[in-house]
């Protein structure tokens, strides 16, 4: 409402336009009024004044006028006083609402032209904003022309409008959110109280759980903005806000309040959550992504030997969270404590020592601290081995870039010296030598990726790389031998390993390796003198008998070999190693190549803790002082892994080793006691039968288990069907309509119903139908099923059937017929229950598969309970033949004839023989080699992050591989050749390593040689097909061969393998032992079987053929099940 004020003249103008509009609406037959204006004494005044405002009762005025004097005539020419009312300012008065508020003061009421009087407006009436004037008019009649006295505007302070108009400080806020930018709120404001915000407001964001300043302070308020005034509407918005300084897991309100002072609760005009949209959280806070780095590496030359002792392998680039403590990374847990790790073969590393590799970090560690570690492969991060310790990553970078050592300073060298120093010389003795050496460091490196000391031998003057470590007169000096750069040693040969008229040196080269012209380090000649010659060799044209060196060979056993110490490359222990190593020996300095003779124990070979092995000493050292070791497989030997070590006497031909005796794990599947079969043609008394019928079979298979799959780790389901339940919350399963037969307490119960267990996003699907119950004794059975599950990226196909999954066992009073233990008669012929109660459950090694693995055998597993109907089907005389009465005679498979009345069927006994044949038996033939354990372990582990797979019968066993049902035979005197026909694939570093090995054949070619021959498809680090067909792998060495095979064979690996394994290990590498088995075959052959058969009336021959031909048939399978377990003796 303003106060503007009446303009002049306003009078004159208003009279004229309404005398025109009366002139023109002219009513017929009547004349307008006059209406006289008003006279000379008219002079008014009009002055008005606020007495209350308040929004419930309205705008009370005090209107008051003078120099009201000879008015002018009313607009009907009624003179009476005059009016007063309000109407919106600058609006024509003659437009004035019938009703509307106004106030009459009567002629009576003026006084010499002065007049006083009330008037209240309804709130209702007025809009705020809206300006009001009060005009005065003469009554009666209407508010036009020359009635119109006067206009006076209503003037309200701010306090009369917010008393009639309380503000109400009306506000909402609106979101934009820019990737780029951030975070900006805007308010709009309307209606507010000025009073109350005089200065303006304040908009800011805040953390939803932070109470007002000063606790947290003001400048801990996120983008506060500012407006000056609220007295009309108003816009304000937050500066805008970077997504970094908010926080994803924390909620955030708007809020407003007066400027130039804190909020608090009392004066915060506006608060609201902010809610954003799927989009507007995707812009503030973008879900990670994969983060990759491009690392590049310079001066990455003269790389130290890695922690498995390897060289020339390339190197591993790891990224760690920031602080990872590194010795505490394995095989096992690389894959865990590394984000992300890259291999750098050695062949992408150029002759500068330049390489770029990219490696991706996960989204899931993308936003974390990161350091990098460069190690040298193959092996773990520790020691010498790494070769850039923890450099930071910066969080927003892209590329690193990482230095090697580079080309080490040269340092001023000194040739090595050897002097050689002849001890000894005689015919009997031979040749000995005292080896001194000095200047040793600096050593070049040896042919194999093992640098580790030195090798000295005696040789032919002038001898090449046909030299190797195992060459006679070879002595290892490791480099903890020639640590100081020196050493000394003593060689020697037997007189009749040397030849007379030769040329001897002392050849010394790098180890470990054959000698090259690379890794030679020194040629001394050995000078003797005549007098020397004369007596190693006489002075005859013949040279003198001297006694021929022989091969050892050492019989090893071992008792109590359970509860192995776990190895050093993690996990439980897969066997162990037994090596004769030269008397000393440090545990730490033993590895492939420095061992006399070694042989590795798969667990599978270890039997109640014991097991036997024959390892050879060759005739060079037969004379050395030696010991025998045994260690946990796999990895090397330490304190903590050595087991048992024994010295090796001179003249031994045996030692026996003792391990830690703890307890083994029962094994479940332990012989039964044989049930004597009842005798033909004996009283053996009545046999009593029961028939089973609507059984029930109550198992769970194994809570721990049942709980994993469904869990947040299994992420899976248990489903039922076929007439299988499930017990509510997860509970056991039940396997209902079984039925079956129990014969004197034994027999079998089958049920029906599927299991079906899912999880691990269909890496884990087992199905368990077709359960059985067989009871075999008072107090014991076999749970018997069949199970399934089709081939994953992390196992093979199962499909087991009829696996005796778990050995039931009970006390006799838990099987009870008619609430009595049922013992092995039934006791009486009414249908009544038949109940077997809480059998405790064992898993057995043929079910270990059936539960993919996750419970070794002799696991207990959920109890198992059985309800049935049981009815008493009679009795049965103990002579009568097993399949009730029916005759076999004449009728194919699948098909019965009854025989007759089963009461007449006595009478004396009499003897009935027949010729049955017992089929031949064929020999099985099998391999057992496990390739490499370290290499399956190096596959499988953290670096390479792959896996190995069997084909065509080969399959996993142990620690090792079968390779299938093999072809061929031995001779009699061992040779000859045998063919397998599984395959072994192995795959690793996102398919750089892709090796498969198939058509083994192990070909024997004389008394302990022979070799083995493979197919290899392969490719090296940089994809080159390295694949060849039909090669010699590997030469293998075993004593004690026969035509049945040989066990615990060294198997070394030929150049032709080392190239086609992809350049992993070099020539002459010892791999996995061997073990080969040739059953012998048996032919078919006849038997004569005679038993008693009840005597019969002449009117039961049939019965008497039947019987007889069902007997015979029984003596048949008895005299087959002898001759093939015989067999089968041989064969083992």
């Amino acid at each position: 409402m303003s106060s503007t004020p009446p303009r002049k003249g306003w009078r004159r103008a208003l009279s004229a336009l309404t005398a025109l509009a009366v002139a023109g609406l002219g009513l017929a037959g009547t004349a307008a009024p006059a209406h006289a204006a008003g006279g000379e004494n008219f002079a008014p005044a009009t002055a008005v004044s606020v007495v209350s405002a308040s929004a419930a009762d309205g705008l009370k005025l005090n209107i008051s006028g003078t120099g009201y004097l000879d008015m002018p005539n009313s607009s009907i020419g009624y003179n009476a006083g005059l009016y007063v009312a309000p109407i919106v300012h600058g609006s024509d008065p003659s437009a004035l609402a019938q009703g509307a508020p106004s106030s009459f003061v009567k002629t009576a009421a003026i006084t010499d032209g002065a007049w006083s009087t009330e008037l209240t407006v309804p709130t209702s009436v007025l809009s705020k904003g809206t300006d009001y004037d009060i005009v005065v008019w003469r009554a009666h009649g209407l508010a036009v022309g020359d009635a119109v006295m006067d206009l006076e505007p209503i003037k309200l302070t701010a306090a009369n409008v917010n008393a009639l108009f309380p503000p109400k400080n009306e506000s909402s806020h609106s979101i934009k959110v820019d990737a780029a930018a951030g975070l900006t709120v805007n308010v709009a404001g309307s209606d507010y109280d000025t009073t109350k915000y005089p200065a303006g407001v304040h908009v800011a964001v805040i953390d939803r759980e932070l109470a007002y300043s000063p606790t947290p302070p003001q400048s801990s308020y996120l983008g506060t903005g500012s407006v000056a005034s609220v007295a009309t509407d108003f816009s304000v918005s937050t500066l805008a806000i970077a997504a970094t300084a908010l926080d994803k897991s924390k909620d955030y309100d708007v809020i407003v309040w007066p400027r130039r002072t804190n909020p608090s609760a009392a004066n915060v005009a506006y608060r609201a959550n902010l809610e954003f949209t799927d989009a507007q959280k995707e812009a503030l806070f973008p879900s990670p992504v994969d983060r990759t780095i491009t690392v590049t590496g310079k001066d990455f030359i003269n790389l130290p030997a890695s922690s498995m002792g390897y060289n020339g392998k390339g190197a591993y680039v790891g990224f760690f969270p920031k602080g990872t403590d590194l010795s505490t990374v394995t095989q096992a847990n690389l894959g865990t404590k590394a984000v992300a790790t890259a291999y750098v073969a050695a062949a992408s590393i150029d002759t500068k020592g330049n390489f770029t590799s990219k490696v991706t970090i996960p989204a899931a560690a993308a936003a974390q601290d990161l350091e990098v570690t460069v190690w040298t492969a193959h092996g773990l991060p520790v020691g010498d081995a790494i070769v850039v310790n923890k450099q930071a990553l910066a969080q927003d970078a892209t590329s690193i870039t990482l230095t090697g050592p580079g080309e080490p300073e040269t340092p001023e060298l000194t040739a090595p010296d050897t002097k050689v120093q002849v001890t000894k010389a005689t015919a009997t003795d031979g040749l000995a030598l005292q080896v001194d050496g000095s200047n040793y460091t600096n050593l070049p490196k040896p042919s194999s990726p093992m640098a580790d000391g030195i090798y000295a031998a005696i040789v032919v003057k002038g001898a090449g790389s046909a030299v190797s470590s195992s060459a006679p007169g070879t002595q290892w000096l490791g480099q903890s031998a020639i640590a100081t750069g020196s050493f000394s040693t003593s060689l020697g040969l037997s007189t009749a390993q040397l030849v007379k008229g030769t040329d001897y040196e002392v050849l010394t080269w790098a180890a470990h390796g054959s000698a090259t012209e690379a890794t030679i380090i020194s040629r001394v000649g050995i000078n003797l003198t005549d007098a020397q010659k004369t007596a190693l060799f006489g002075t005859g044209t013949t040279d003198p008998e001297t006694p021929e060196a022989k091969d050892r060979k050492i019989s090893i056993t071992g008792t109590k070999f359970t509860g192995l110490p776990s190895p050093t490359m993690g996990g439980t222990a897969n066997g162990l190693y037994v090596a004769i190593v030269p008397q000393g020996t440090k545990a730490e300095d033993i590895a492939d190549g420095t061992t006399v003779a070694q042989d590795w124990i798969m667990g599978s070979r270890i039997k109640d803790g014991g097991f036997v092995t024959t390892l050879t000493v060759p005739a060079v050292k037969a004379a050395e002082a030696l010991e025998v070791i045994t260690w946990s497989a796999h990895g090397k030997a330490t304190a903590a892994t050595v087991i048992d070590r024994q010295a090796l006497p001179a003249t031994a031909t045996s030692v026996a080793l003792t391990g830690p005796g703890k307890p083994a794990p029962v094994d479940p599947e332990g012989p039964e006691t044989p049930v004597d079969p009842e005798t033909p043609g004996t009283d053996n008394g009545s046999d009593e039968e029961l028939t089973i019928s609507n059984a029930t079979l109550n198992w769970g298979l194994k809570k721990s288990f049942r709980d994993y799959v469904v869990g947040p780790i299994g992420g899976g389901k248990l489903t039922v069907s076929d007439g299988a339940k499930q017990a509510a919350k997860n509970g056991v399963f039940s396997f209902t309509g079984g039925s079956g037969t129990l014969k004197n307490g034994l027999g079998t119960i089958s049920f029906n119903g599927t299991v079906n267990v899912t999880g691990h996003e269909g890496e884990m699907d087992l199905t368990f139908s077709q359960l059985r119950v067989k009871v075999t004794g008072p107090t014991k059975a076999e749970l018997i099923a069949s199970v399934t599950a089709p081939k994953t990226s992390m196992t093979d196909a199962i499909n087991l059937k009829d696996v005796v999954l778990a050995s039931l066992s009970f006390d006799a009073k838990n099987l009870t017929f008619n609430n009595a233990a049922l013992g092995f008669k039934a006791a009486v012929s009414a249908s009544k229950l038949l109940v077997l109660s809480d059998a405790k459950a064992t898993l057995t090694k043929a079910g270990v598969p059936a539960l993919a693995g996750f419970y070794e055998a002799g696991t207990v597993l959920d109890a198992v309970s059985v309800n049935a109907d049981a009815k008493n089907s009679g009795t049965t005389t103990a002579g009568d033949d097993e399949a009730d009465n029916e005759s076999t005679a004449g009728s194919t498979d699948g098909e019965k004839t009854t025989s007759g009345n089963t009461a007449a069927n006595s009478g004396a006994a009499k003897q009935q023989c027949r010729t049955v044949t017992v089929p031949a038996t064929a020999g099985g033939v099998s391999l057992s080699w496990g390739v490499k354990s370290s290499f399956v372990s190096y596959v499988k582990g953290g670096i390479a992050k792959g896996q190995v797979t069997t084909g065509n019968g080969a399959a996993a066993s142990g620690s090792g591989f079968t390779w299938g049902a093999g072809s061929g035979s031995l001779s009699a005197n061992g040779t000859g050749t045998v063919s397998f026909p599984g395959s072994v694939h192995f795959t690793g570093h996102d398919g750089l390593l892709d090796t498969t090995l198939s058509g083994l054949r192990v070909q024997v070619t004389g008394s302990g040689t022979a070799a083995l021959i493979a197919n290899v498809k392969s490719q090296d680090m940089e994809g080159k097909d390295l694949s060849a067909s039909n090669i010699t792998f590997a030469t293998v060495k075993f004593s004690g061969g026969s035509a049945s095979g040989f066990s615990g064979a060294s198997v070394t690996l030929t150049a032709a393998g080392a190239k086609a394994f992809a350049g992993f290990y070099n020539a002459g590498q010892a791999m996995d032992s061997m073990t080969l088995s040739v059953g012998k075959a048996s032919a078919a052959t006849t038997q004569v079987v005679c038993g008693d058969l009840a005597a019969t009336g002449v009117d039961n021959t049939a019965n008497l053929v039947g019987t007889a031909g069902l007997l015979a048939l029984l003596g048949a399978a008895a005299i087959t099940l002898a001759a093939r377990r015989k067999s089968a003796a041989d064969q083992r």
